[in-house]
């Protein structure tokens, strides 16, 4: 697709004079992969790097250009695009894989793209424990619905845990769950695609179906839960006096599931992997008694 079929309004030449803007970047939807294709409603991805802190950040403009070329302009600041967080709008950055430099004023775009991948490595061990943490989450309702046996929420809870285990396989393939997350996980791992159609599709009775879920679900966790959780393990491993909650929480490799970390502890303690020991408080807090703290007394450091 040629720049000269945008608008000429919003075409390049004029987004690039704007003196706030660092640089442009775009996204042509005809040099993806064909099943992506197929998912998007856009033909050209503009992302606008503005330098400026008030610069209007994720403000996406849709446009028509010649020839029906459907446009998105999405505004960005140059403080997130730059930031070490990939996992904020995760969303957003999987097209950066696929973006070219259209305009960069002093070279940061350029070099940005050409790190962006190194980067994007650096935090798949977190991608992974965000995707895992909301799994166990959807599990542990998906539980307690069978158990109370209510199977209509049982359904519900399994639908869930299976979207999430659908994009935590794609997450660890190392992409993005798409759109179409469905057609994108059968690509991937067809095993989860397949239990997800007898979930939907099966001509067993509910209670069966949701049942044959759960016990997917607690094989995943018994054989694979020490791979996708390998920053907490080796945060307790290597705290050999143990962790109280605050301390793991404002851990800055465990802020992204600071909220799911009460629940994996606890599957770790029932697996037998961490002790749990009453600390008392050594302040002047000490009159509201102990505090909890977690050592890990497993032979393992990480999966």
């Amino acid at each position: 697709m040629k720049k000269d079929t945008l608008p000429l309004y919003f075409s390049i030449q004029h987004l690039s004079q704007d003196e706030d803007v660092s640089g442009i970047l775009a996204v042509y939807r005809n040099q993806l992969e064909d099943d992506w294709q197929s998912t998007l409603s856009w033909d050209v991805l503009l992302m606008v790097i503005g330098s400026h802190p008030e610069y209007p950040a994720w403000t996406p403009v849709y446009l028509e250009g010649e020839s029906q070329c459907n446009i998105v302009v999405l505004h960005i600041t140059l403080h997130d695009l730059l930031s070490d967080d990939v996992l904020e709008y995760e969303e957003m950055r999987r097209w950066l894989f696929y973006a070219s430099v259209e305009y960069d004023r002093d070279g940061q775009m350029v070099q940005y793209l050409r790190d962006f991948p190194k980067l994007w490595d650096r935090c798949q061990e977190h991608r992974i424990l965000m995707k895992f943490s909301a799994f166990v989450r959807a599990y542990v309702e998906l539980k307690r619905c069978v158990g109370s046996r209510a199977y209509l929420d049982a359904f519900s809870a399994a639908e869930q845990a299976l979207l999430e285990l659908a994009r935590l396989s794609i997450v660890e393939h190392g992409q993005v769950p798409s759109s179409s997350l469905w057609q994108h996980v059968r690509l991937l791992d067809l095993g989860i695609h397949k239990l997800y159609e007898e979930l939907v599709m099966s001509t067993e009775t509910l209670d069966k179906r949701v049942e044959l879920v759960l016990l997917a679900c607690e094989f995943i966790i018994s054989t694979r839960m020490y791979v996708y959780l390998s920053p907490l393990v080796r945060i307790l491993h290597e705290s050999h006096k143990g962790m109280n909650l605050l301390e793991l929480c404002g851990h800055p490799d465990l802020v992204c599931i600071a909220n799911e970390i009460p629940l994996l502890l606890d599957k770790l303690v029932s697996r037998g992997s961490v002790e749990l020991s009453l600390v008392e408080l050594d302040n002047t807090f000490s009159s509201i008694g102990a505090m909890t703290y977690y050592r890990w007394i497993d032979g393992r450091s990480r999966a």
